[in-house]
C-alpha cells in the first residue's frame, strides 16, 4: 500500500479512544508488538487495521512494563514502522492522573541534530 504520508517526517499519533488492542498480536505482527494489557475490542480491531494500513506501530504495545504501568485505558500513540528505531520508552506516569481515570503517557525518543552550515557570503557583483 501506498501511504500518504511523506516520507521525509516525523508522524507521531497521540490519542484517546475507547478502544482495547489487547496483549495478543495475532495477525497485527507489524503494528502489534505483542506487549498489551488485557482483550481486545471491535474498536481495538479497527484501530489496529488502521494502524496496519498506514504503516504504523502501536508504541505502547513495544516495551514490556509491569500490569500497573500498561493500564492506560484507551491512549494510544503511534508511529510510522520506520520511526520505531528512534523510540527509547513509551511509559506511564502513575502519579500524574490529567484527568480522571487518565494517567499520563509519555514517549521517549532519540533525534540525531543536524548541523546548519554556514555559508560564505559571496558577492553577486565582482569588482
Amino acid at each position: 500500500m501506498v501511504s500518504c504520508i511523506p516520507q521525509n517526517e516525523m508522524v507521531v499519533f497521540a490519542e484517546d479512544m475507547n478502544e482495547h488492542v489487547g496483549s495478543s498480536n495475532v495477525g497485527y505482527d507489524g503494528t502489534h508488538a505483542g506487549f498489551g494489557y488485557g482483550s481486545r475490542n471491535a474498536d481495538g480491531s479497527r484501530i489496529l487495521e488502521f494502524a496496519d494500513g498506514l504503516n504504523l506501530v502501536i508504541c505502547n504495545t513495544l516495551f514490556t512494563k509491569p500490569e500497573a504501568n500498561l493500564v492506560t485505558y484507551v491512549d494510544y500513540i503511534m508511529v510510522r514502522q520506520e520511526d520505531t528505531a528512534k523510540i527509547r520508552n513509551v511509559k506511564v506516569i502513575r502519579s500524574e492522573e490529567c484527568v480522571p481515570k487518565h494517567r499520563l503517557l509519555v514517549m521517549d525518543m532519540w533525534f540525531k541534530a543536524t548541523k546548519r552550515r554556514r555559508r560564505k557570503f559571496e558577492p553577486r557583483v565582482r569588482v
